[in-house]
């Protein structure tokens, strides 16, 4: 009498076919999410600059000036990091009437590598502006 018996579990084709399907999906969908981190990250600038910006105000409604460095404001230094550290803000240019603050990455963070929005500037007027790693300006991609 025949006796037949029934495997259970995989074989090593099917294990290694299945690998290669998850390899192929990993390697289109990892991109994509290191891409949609450094979008999210980039609203850490945004906030930083216009919380300067509001300060910039108050300053301007009891001095009649703007500060000139961030140390006017209150702040421990001229250069200070953004709330959650992926950015380093300036006062980049102020007079009396007028001021430009930005936001460059924080060396080492991994907005560093965001070669589509590099660095922020808002201005006393509110005028945002953003530039790729190459210095043309992206701003329609950066501040929505």
């Amino acid at each position: 009498m025949l006796r037949l018996r029934l495997q259970h579990g995989f074989t090593l084709i099917e294990m290694m076919i299945v690998i290669a399907i998850i390899g192929i999906i990993a390697a289109f969908a990892y991109p994509s999410y290191v891409e949609q981190v450094r979008k999210s990250k980039r609203s850490d600038a945004k906030i930083a600059l216009q919380q300067i910006a509001q300060r910039q105000e108050s300053h301007f409604i009891k001095n009649y000036a703007y500060a000139a460095s961030l140390t006017a404001l209150g702040y421990a230094a001229d250069t200070i990091p953004s709330p959650e550290d992926n950015y380093q803000i300036t006062v980049n240019a102020a007079t009396a009437t007028s001021y430009t603050l930005q936001a460059t990455p924080t060396t080492g963070s991994s907005q560093e590598k965001d070669s589509k929005c590099a660095s922020f500037t808002l201005d006393h007027m509110g005028r945002r502006v953003a530039k790729d790693s190459g210095g043309v300006v992206a701003t329609d991609k950066c501040w929505h």
